[in-house]
């Protein structure tokens, strides 16, 4: 999802359904602190920090951790702006501004470690304007902020306090939950999904499935809310040469979690499968 279709789910007051830029960017920050801290623990730690690979690493993991910072500003401030442009928010427009300052803040970082260590005008694809430098990068930053700044002063603006809606850019986590469930076919050889629940809840539960079939359409379907959700897939649908993916859908506020979701390392199957 791009800050736009975000802006526009949040404007239409609409379910955000799919993995948010906002998510994206708490995604980035985290990598970029965590790498911070622990190249930090291994200049404490390793003895020969002036071996020369090592200081390659330091200097690409500074580099990186930067990048990763300069991304989740951008991200969020894009969130922001695209909402202000439909809004006309001032605090929308103002926190999109400071949100890219930052960005632009940690481009500076970038700029000033690769300056140090990096030649001028360094080739990395084959196309021809694939070079350069991160510094070369940093006027047209600083002058997209200057172009917000002048658009947030001449815009007339409603000077009021963000909405309850307006707060999911503000969200903190990486949408996903965790839930147990069974699946097994019952005796007409369809196929049962049961989630244990303590209470009944106001909340959406959704069940998205489809065969292991990138040609296919996701299906959606809801679980009754009792004290056993419970979803069935039909036996014509099961009986296929294709396994079945599927997960959860929690949708609270109008925002969407997942699960089995996307993990911290970024790198599970964000679905479970079922192979009769």
């Amino acid at each position: 999802m791009s800050p736009i279709e975000l802006a526009n789910c949040i404007h239409k007051k609409i379910s955000i359904n799919r993995y948010s830029p906002i998510t994206m960017s708490n995604w980035f920050a985290d990598y970029a602190n965590k790498a911070k801290k622990f190249l930090s623990r291994g200049l404490k730690n390793y003895k020969q920090s002036n071996n020369p690979e090592f200081k390659r690493l330091e200097i690409d993991i500074k580099i990186l951790s930067t990048i990763g910072k300069f991304f989740s500003y951008k991200i969020k401030s894009a969130c922001y702006w695209e909402l202000f442009l439909k809004q006309k928010n001032y605090e929308l427009g103002f926190r999109a501004v400071r949100f890219y300052e930052k960005a632009c803040k940690a481009w500076s970082e970038t700029a000033e470690i690769s300056k140090k260590y990096y030649l001028k005008d360094l080739t990395y694809g084959p196309q021809s304007w694939l070079r350069g430098r991160w510094d070369d990068r940093l006027p047209a930053i600083k002058e997209d902020v200057i172009k917000m700044k002048n658009i947030l002063r001449k815009s007339i603006v409603k000077k009021t306090k963000l909405t309850n809606n307006n707060k999911i850019l503000e969200i903190k986590n990486n949408q996903k939950f965790k839930i147990e469930h069974k699946i097994y076919k019952n005796n007409n050889g369809e196929l049962v999904i049961k989630l244990k629940q303590n209470k009944k809840s106001k909340d959406k539960l959704l069940l998205n499935y489809r065969h292991v079939n990138q040609s296919e359409k996701w299906k959606r379907r809801n679980f009754s809310n009792d004290e056993m959700f419970f979803a069935k897939i039909s036996k014509k649908y099961v009986l296929s040469e294709y396994p079945i993916q599927y997960y959860f859908e929690f949708i609270k506020d109008k925002y969407s979690s997942f699960c089995p979701g996307i993990d911290k390392k970024l790198g599970n199957q964000p679905y479970f499968i079922f192979n009769d």
